[in-house]
């Protein structure tokens, strides 16, 4: 699974937006006054504006799988959710779901994204290794990769500035078994 990089819409908390009339002074104010206010509106402002989280931090660009030496297909794959399958003696199909924990997020904020996945075929799945790409944006907090099931997790800081995670389960993922991954980041 690997997510790229896209800049999203800006998210404002309009409640500290300047008011839209036309800039008449209250009784007792002067216009002293008024800059001074309208200095610390623009800078609450500038410490206000957020990042919607792009869409594609959670849409997998790629994903693919290898059952029995036979490269899966993937059957589908948009707005987060894949399902890869192979079609032989039983059926390999894993189904994955990335989803992010908010839908906006300041500049220094957290963000935690999970993959969900399932063996939604009707054969044991092993060697499963799930993976994940880290835009430049996005700092990794080392110690938040965890999933619900035995797995060896890395981590790897690329030369581009990405940071690859992988985890790979220890057992075989029976058939209906489900589990998740799970990582927080920082915006940066």
């Amino acid at each position: 699974i690997a997510v790229e990089e896209r800049s999203g819409p800006l998210g404002v908390d309009t409640a500290i937006l300047p008011d839209q009339s036309l800039s008449q002074e209250k009784p007792g104010e002067s216009v002293y006054d008024t800059h001074i206010n309208s200095a610390k509106r623009k800078e609450a402002i500038a410490e206000s504006v957020g990042v919607d989280i792009p869409i594609a931090w959670t849409r997998m660009t790629a994903a693919n799988a290898v059952f029995n030496d036979q490269q899966a297909d993937v059957t589908s794959s948009s707005q987060g959710i894949a399902i890869l399958r192979v079609e032989s003696l039983g059926r390999a199909e894993l189904t994955l779901c990335k989803r992010s924990g908010s839908d906006s997020a300041r500049i220094g904020e957290e963000i935690d994204f999970t993959i969900a996945f399932i063996n939604s075929g009707d054969v044991p799945l092993t060697d499963i290794v799930i993976m994940d790409i880290l835009p430049q944006r996005l700092q990794l907090i080392e110690s938040s990769p965890a999933t619900s099931l035995p797995a060896e997790i890395k981590t790897t800081l690329k030369d581009d500035g990405t940071t690859s995670i992988s985890w790979q389960l220890s057992s075989t993922l029976e058939a209906g078994e489900s589990g998740f991954v799970r990582m927080r980041t920082i915006l940066q």
